[in-house]
């Protein structure tokens, strides 16, 4: 009702390339030296633990209004599973 369908679809166009831009960044990035390291290891940790904590909020939120979204849940189960299986490939390689 607020935007047209076109729109909509170019919005989603748009943040699918803006995704892949910033995913390739990150990807790509390599530490300059052991301090530079720590730095992103903490940044990641942050970032996660924050997405977490979204996500709990949500849940914790939706749960209240008895209508939890699934999504919520799968992407929370995603992250620490594949936070704890590339921990365990990590941990086999060095």
């Amino acid at each position: 009702m607020w935007m047209p369908e076109g729109m909509v679809l170019v919005l989603i166009i748009a943040l699918i390339v803006v995704f892949a831009a910033y995913a390739g960044l990150v990807w790509r990035e390599r530490p300059q030296d052991e301090r530079d390291e720590l730095h992103r290891l903490r940044a990641g940790r942050v970032a996660f633990v924050a997405g977490l904590l979204i996500l709990v909020v949500g849940i914790i939120y939706q749960t209240f209004s008895h209508a939890v979204d699934i999504w919520l849940v799968l992407t929370m189960i995603v992250m620490i599973v594949a936070k704890s299986l590339t921990r365990l490939h990590s941990g086999a390689n060095n």
